[in-house]
């Protein structure tokens, strides 16, 4: 094993130490080092996984829209935070954030594009010690699954940026950040994106529209959001020195705030660490150890594979349905099934979303409404307004823009009303015993919705 990765005790060692020694202790490894493990493993690697860090409390003006970097992921690393990471940022190196002027020059350098792109690399926990642990920021998880060329081709372009970094260019808040540097490499690499984000908190949604994102989002709070929080709660009932606290206040603190959040705050005065940090680590060790990895991330094979025919689709859904929550399976298969209405097979990217959906399909259940006009190739109509709820039925009024003629404006014509019968249960309508409607906003949950599919309108439900 390499010896910059480490085990689950060392990683446990970490966790535990990540605030009290993080001027003593900085676990981490040269970018140069890390490339070159990467291309060593090459053959080895069946995906990325982007992630976007979302932002945080008290965060600089450039962080408050997330930051974003990759994860390779190596088919035969057991422990996933070993996995190679990569993160694309400006050289703010010789600028003093410290001072005004600094960081007016680091503003305007990043706007008008004047900084060094560089790769920051290093193995998964270190970025998990650094956002999660440090700054208390959400992951969100995008799945990659990468066909042999688009692999060769990126990491043949990353070890290109090792020996001429300057081929990376220059960073710029609006076209070259962290999101965009590392998306838009994927796609030269060759994964068929149909547009670059430039907020990395909209990542997800430029995959969704490219029908990349074969797996429901996945998102990780971070427990230690809730120092804010906490530090509040010690202001307003006056509790700020070391004499008000004692056992019986870190004890109410873990119920209202969570073990984790306790941990980071007494961690970083010795005073506090010192009398308290073993009570904590003994009496909740559960509840600390769900924060670190060994639970969380793992590698599911099947993720990354590239279907090019049903019995490979099969076993991925079926992996999903046994790995994600009911909610967002539903979800994320009723977005498959609106995308694959109109889609175009014209890659192996495009084939595999396919015949995803298609397994997908048998956990649907459809009404058939009314026949489409004008040979709609849309996937939904322009308008559904759900109307009153009366009798166990909920009323439905389908509407399309239509022009008259040859360019002409479009009319908002009412194709037809129906009334479709409905259990309620509160505010939430359920269509053949699947949630569908929320009768308070008057709007479809994300795993419901009318398409246009066949020649139909067609509600559909997951």
């Amino acid at each position: 094993m390499n010896k910059n990765k480490i085990s689950p005790i060392g990683f446990l060692f970490l966790f535990f130490c990540s605030f009290s020694f993080a001027s003593l202790l900085e676990i981490s490894t040269e970018t140069d080092t890390v490339i070159s493990e990467l291309i060593k493993q090459k053959d080895d690697i069946i995906g990325v996984d982007l992630y976007v860090a979302g932002g945080y409390e008290n965060a600089a003006f450039y962080s408050q829209w997330g930051h974003a970097f990759l994860v390779f992921v190596n088919k035969n690393e057991p422990y996933y935070y070993n996995n190679i990471t990569l993160s694309f940022e400006g050289n703010a190196q010789g600028i003093d954030v410290s001072k005004i002027s600094g960081l007016l020059n680091l503003y305007l350098s990043g706007a008008i594009g004047t900084m060094d792109l560089i790769i920051n690399g290093d193995y998964f926990y270190y970025f998990w010690q650094k956002h999660i642990f440090q700054e208390g920021r959400p992951f969100e998880r995008i799945i990659i699954p990468l066909d042999q060329e688009t692999k060769n081709n990126l990491i043949n372009k990353i070890s290109d940026f090792q020996k001429k970094p300057e081929l990376l260019g220059n960073y710029s808040f609006l076209k070259q950040n962290c999101v965009g540097a590392a998306v838009r490499l994927l796609k030269e690499s060759g994964l068929p994106l149909r547009k670059i984000p430039v907020i990395p908190l909209n990542a997800r949604d430029s995959f969704d529209k490219s029908r990349l994102t074969y797996t429901p989002s996945e998102v990780i709070q971070s427990s230690y959001s809730k120092q804010i929080e906490m530090a509040q709660y010690l202001k307003e009932n006056n509790l700020v020195t070391f004499g008000d606290f004692n056992k019986e206040l870190i004890n109410l603190l873990v119920e209202k705030f969570g073990a984790n959040a306790v941990y980071a705050l007494i961690a970083k005065n010795d005073y506090l660490f010192t009398q308290y940090a073993a009570d904590i680590m003994s009496t909740y060790s559960d509840e600390i150890s769900k924060n670190n990895m060994l639970e969380d991330y793992q590698t599911y094979p099947e993720f990354y594979q590239l279907c090019t025919g049903i019995e490979c689709a099969k076993q991925v859904v079926e992996k999903e349905k046994q790995v994600y929550p009911e909610s967002d399976f539903a979800q994320n298969a009723f977005q498959r099934h609106l995308n694959n209405t109109s889609i175009k097979l014209e890659d192996i990217y495009s084939k595999h979303y396919s015949l995803l959906a298609s397994q997908t399909r048998k956990y649907s259940q459809i009404i058939r409404l009314h026949p489409t006009v004008n040979n709609s190739s849309n996937s939904k109509p322009d308008q559904v307004i759900i109307g009153d709820f009366n009798n166990g039925k909920i009323h439905l009024k389908i509407k399309e823009d239509i022009l008259r003629s040859v360019g002409s404006k479009k009319d908002t014509l009412t194709i037809f009303e129906t009334k479709v019968p409905v259990r309620q249960d509160g505010d939430e309508l359920y269509l053949l015993g699947r949630k569908c409607i929320n009768l308070a906003t008057k709007s479809f949950t994300p795993n419901c919705g009318v398409l246009i599919e066949d020649g139909f309108y067609q509600l559909v439900v997951y």
